[in-house]
């Protein structure tokens, strides 16, 4: 249980969840599950304008019972205990329900306790479940910060265990979002094993008619022309959820997607795949004195980062190299992958490239800066002298040189360590 002390303990601690003077009693839950919780008037009242017109002003009663049914037992006491101690302690599974206690009975500081308690513990594998429980107690401030979370760290969230269990009407919301840093199908691939959660919660046989009639329109929220036709037909198509029509119509629209990767669904539909291609130079460093290599840059307008390639000759063959994109401005890792170069290099003859495409894209905020940073376990002595410079040009997917798109009207570099040879980005 997380616990955050903001004052000492009052003379009034020893009374809590007392039966001792008490001279009210609340009766929380619902049939299932029931308390009959004992509380006194006066402290209830000093912390609660709420509990005050109730026992002393215009909404004064004289019952000696209680009924609240829209309040989970462990919530309620929650909040007994600090009007009693001035202790918080929430978890996870209770902040949402005593951030709502807290608000029906006007109860400021503990609300906003639960507010920075959700920020700090918020994660990908927690954001369903807080987001489904915002939801049920219609509090749209909690919401955004859950659909925040999930805007970045979507492809994480998806497969954690909390996300089968959101009620479709939850996944509708997050389907309907612009700004999710996903591939569409990544999407797709997760509402499959939530439709197979749904059959099963509604005790349906698993199979692609009931599968559909589960998802309704969830479905459809699906955007199918982001893909390449690479992804169509190894997922949507083999899965037998799509029928005929939808098929032979998604397949037409992808069908003039000529990008080599998925558009990703942040960016805009009509998005350019460009790729920033430094130009390399002969450099006069002793080949093995560097295994750590840092770039840092600023992107001029909004983008969203796809892949990288590296320059691949000065590393050893059989080496495993790290990347890491990190938000300087936020502090926070945006992405990191580990691959093993295993390609064999001709010396001298071709220079040889190590791509890592990323497993979701990132969007990219030109008020921030970011640092890329790459480890490569071993330096290939033998490996010619060449690094990249910070300079070059934007191609196309096809190849093309686009001669509308300048590097320096898409990004800063302020520093260049020379292993970059590549930007894969939509803009």
């Amino acid at each position: 249980m997380d616990s955050t002390n903001k004052d000492p303990k009052g003379s009034s601690n020893y009374l809590y969840n007392n039966q001792e003077q008490a001279d009210i009693h609340f009766i929380v839950g619902n049939k299932k599950v029931r308390h009959r919780i004992p509380a006194h008037k006066f402290v209830l009242s000093v912390d609660s304008d709420v509990f005050n017109k109730m026992f002393f002003g215009s909404l004064r009663t004289n019952s000696k019972e209680i009924k609240i049914s829209d309040i989970e037992p462990a919530s309620f006491l929650a909040l007994l205990d600090f009007f009693y101690t001035k202790e918080v302690q929430v978890n996870v599974e209770t902040v949402m329900s005593t951030f709502y206690a807290a608000k029906k009975y006007n109860v400021t500081e503990l609300k906003n306790h639960c507010i920075e308690y959700l920020k700090k513990n918020l994660t990908s594998d927690n954001v369903f479940f807080l987001l489904k429980q915002a939801r049920l107690y219609d509090e749209p401030e909690l919401a955004t910060f859950c659909f925040d979370m999930l805007d970045k760290n979507i492809s994480d969230a998806l497969v954690s265990n909390s996300f089968t269990d959101i009620d479709l009407d939850t996944l509708i919301a997050v389907l309907e979002r612009d700004t999710l840093q996903v591939f569409e199908s990544k999407l797709f691939q997760a509402i499959i094993y939530w439709s197979i959660a749904e059959c099963v919660r509604k005790q349906l046989p698993v199979k692609p008619e009931n599968q559909r009639f589960v998802l309704g329109s969830a479905l459809d929220l699906i955007r199918f022309s982001l893909m390449t036709f690479k992804e169509f037909t190894s997922g949507p198509m083999r899965s037998d959820i799509l029928d005929y029509d939808k098929i032979k119509k998604f397949s037409l629209d992808i069908a003039s997607n000529t990008n080599s990767t998925e558009i990703p669904r942040c960016s805009n539909k009509r998005s350019l795949e460009c790729h920033l291609k430094f130009i390399c130079k002969q450099h006069n460093l002793p080949p093995n004195q560097q295994t750590l290599f840092k770039d840092q840059f600023k992107f001029i307008r909004p983008g969203v980062i796809v892949g990288i390639v590296f320059y691949a000759n000065m590393i050893n063959y059989k080496s495993n190299v790290t990347l890491t994109l990190i938000d300087e401005k936020e502090g926070t890792i945006c992405f990191r992958s580990e691959k093993c170069f295993d390609t064999p290099k001709l010396y001298i003859i071709l220079d040889t490239f190590l791509p890592i495409m990323f497993n979701r894209p990132i969007m990219i905020d030109p008020d921030n800066s970011y640092r890329i940073e790459v480890q490569i376990e071993k330096r290939d002595v033998l490996a010619l002298n060449k690094r990249m410079t910070s300079n070059g040009f934007i191609f196309g997917n096809d190849g093309k040189l686009l001669n509308n798109r300048r590097p320096a009207d898409y990004f800063s570099f302020s520093s260049c360590s020379g292993i970059i040879s590549e930007i894969i980005f939509f803009m």
